[in-house]
């Protein structure tokens, strides 16, 4: 009997989440200080905003979840990860 299984740490989802959405504010604030986004513009400043959030949300959830496959059989129980959380290099 095989089993799939998907795990989240929500601590790489914390850490992945702000820094994308701190990296994201201090690139909107540097376009904005040497001016390539226009001042008296929201709408482009939230359509920005938008996207930050968005991209923070997909990277947090692509970097803190992992799939482990558990196999039970008559041999004994057998756990094989199908994908890893980043950066870790587990057998």
């Amino acid at each position: 009997m095989t089993y799939k299984i998907k795990q989240s740490s929500p601590l790489f989802f914390i850490m992945t989440l702000l820094t994308t959405v701190f990296s994201g504010m201090a690139i909107l604030i540097f376009l904005s200080s040497i001016q390539i986004l226009p001042e008296g513009q929201p709408l482009i400043f939230i359509l920005c905003f938008a996207l930050i959030i968005g991209l923070a949300y997909y990277l947090s959830r692509f970097t803190a979840t992992a799939e482990i496959k558990i196999t039970i059989d008559d041999e004994g129980v057998k756990r094989q990860w199908v994908r890893q959380f980043i950066l870790h290099s587990k057998p």
